[in-house]
């Protein structure tokens, strides 16, 4: 219920702003009773997210490829650990301007991820690996699974081993592989809210109140795109200090 939570609430902030025609989790999320949000809202309060200073002190503390990529798909491109785990070199469409990981079997069914940061990253593993004769495409491959490919719990220990190393906390725990997760998902909430504002001050040179007038009548999808995919850079340059 925590996951359906925290979608329903992205999708009411885009559709309060007019980013979004509906709410497409409103009749699953009607179906939790209130004791079910009561304890929805303790999970949520129970993980926070990194902060972009941890975020930096975790990447400075990976000294290989292999720990670089690590924080990068946790945190640069905010995917799930056992999506980490199985990652394959296949799926990474690299040419255009717009590069994406592709998933077919995700757990919301097939999708693409923007590839908005962290290429290098991803290019010194690819190079390190193709050097070795028997590398089958896994990101992180392993000789003692008959999968190819590392666990999810590999993921998680080796997320561990940075934490210890960099000696990192969040609220006095140690951060969790997931609130690398969150912390990309609560820069891109920043992002859509910078947006908003921004918007705001052009429909105020205009004489207007509504931004989003602006931001529907005035600004095309491509328009759009390219300030949340700027300001999604901005923001974790800044966390990895690139």
């Amino acid at each position: 219920s925590r996951i359906i939570g925290e979608v329903d609430a992205f999708y009411d902030f885009l559709v309060g702003r007019r980013l979004a025609a509906l709410n497409p989790i409103k009749p699953v999320r009607a179906d939790y009773t209130a004791e079910s949000k009561g304890e929805e809202s303790n999970s949520k309060a129970s993980n926070p997210s990194l902060d972009a200073a941890t975020v930096r002190s975790l990447a400075t503390a990976a000294d290989s490829t292999r720990d670089e990529l690590v924080v990068m798909a946790l945190c640069g491109w905010g995917l799930r650990t056992n999506e980490v785990a199985r990652l394959r070199v296949s799926q990474f469409i690299l040419e255009g301007e717009d590069p994406v990981i592709a998933f077919d079997d995700r757990k919301n069914g097939p999708s693409r991820v923007s590839l908005l940061f962290g290429r290098e990253v991803l290019e010194a593993r690819i190079e390190e690996l193709a050097a070795r004769d028997d590398w089958d495409g896994w990101l992180f491959p392993s000789d003692r699974s008959d999968s190819g490919h590392v666990a999810r719990g590999t993921i998680n220990d080796w997320f561990d081993g940075l934490v210890d190393e960099a000696d990192v906390s969040v609220d006095g725990r140690k951060p969790l592989p997931k609130m690398g997760r969150r912390f990309w998902y609560d820069a891109y909430s920043d992002v859509l809210e910078e947006i908003i504002a921004e918007v705001g001050e052009i429909a105020a040179e205009q004489g207007s109140s509504d931004a989003d007038v602006v931001l529907d009548d005035y600004l095309s999808p491509e328009r759009k795109r390219t300030m949340r995919r700027d300001g999604m850079r901005r923001r974790l340059d800044a966390a990895f200090e690139t």
